[in-house]
């Protein structure tokens, strides 16, 4: 489903994540303390490492100390727009605003075919309420045929279009997501979700079993709960809560699905 997750030239970590229902990429490591100090002699070299640092660093919450790696990337090349494409991410996550979108703006300056900037970018305008802003991005970066995981904007697009309530046009986007990853759990899950609120529970149903072959999340196993519990299927519906409950037992979806709430 989905996560925080650009690639351009560097290696790419893709997240997903339905609780925060964000699909964003940043150029980052799995892991910070597997990255060495910069030993390379070029600024550039220094600011890919820096800012795959500062990609790590963003990727487990700790933002303070990804901002230093960036700003040293830019340090070592002030024109590295990657690092003022996680830049703009890591400021959009501690909600400072001006600063996201100033960065933002840089980086799509330095590289306007970047494709992961327009989808980050994209993604934090439609945060911020202003999704025909965010949608426009999520095509331009759609629109660019090297990008090697176009899903992740359709994705986005689709969610953004849900929230101004064009159902019509955010089920295309998760159609087309799909024609580009089959396997898109992201995809299936709000798939899933526009059967479910239209009361096609088999078509939703059906959808939900897919979207759970990915990494499920509170909202996933919420959702497939309350398609079950519509359908009458007492078991199916018994497993999905004892897997919320397991696997996230603080998660708001928990404390609905336990008091009988359902979407």
């Amino acid at each position: 489903m989905i996560a925080r997750a650009g690639a351009i030239a560097l290696a790419a970590l893709a997240y997903a994540a339905l609780v925060s229902c964000t699909t964003t990429t940043t150029t980052a490591v799995t892991d910070p303390s597997l990255v060495r100090s910069p030993t390379e002699t070029t600024g550039a070299g220094r600011a890919k490492i820096h800012t795959e640092l500062g990609g790590g660093y963003y990727a487990r919450g700790q933002y303070e100390i990804a901002i230093e790696e960036l700003n040293a990337a830019l340090k070592d090349d002030p024109g590295y727009a990657q690092a003022y494409g996680v830049l703009g991410l890591v400021y959009s996550e501690i909600r400072d605003d001006v600063q996201a979108e100033r960065h933002f703006d840089r980086a799509i300056a330095l590289s306007p075919q970047d494709p992961e900037v327009r989808n980050n970018y994209g993604w934090f305008l439609c945060d911020r309420g202003r999704e025909t802003q965010a949608i426009a991005q999520f095509e331009l970066a759609i629109g660019n045929p090297f990008y090697r995981t176009p899903d992740m904007a359709l994705v986005n697009a689709g969610r953004c279009a849900g929230r101004i309530g064009d159902r019509q046009r955010a089920e295309g986007y998760f159609q087309r997501a799909l024609a580009a990853a089959p396997s898109s759990g992201a995809a299936n899950f709000y798939l899933a979700e526009i059967a479910y609120k239209s009361g096609d529970l088999s078509a939703a149903r059906t959808r939900m079993r897919v979207a759970m072959q990915s990494s499920p999340t509170a909202e996933g196993l919420m959702l497939g709960a309350c398609i079950e519990r519509k359908l009458g299927n007492k078991r199916e519906e018994s497993t999905y809560i004892s897997q919320l409950r397991q696997r996230f037992p603080d998660a708001r979806e928990a404390t609905l699905i336990d008091s009988g709430g359902c979407l």
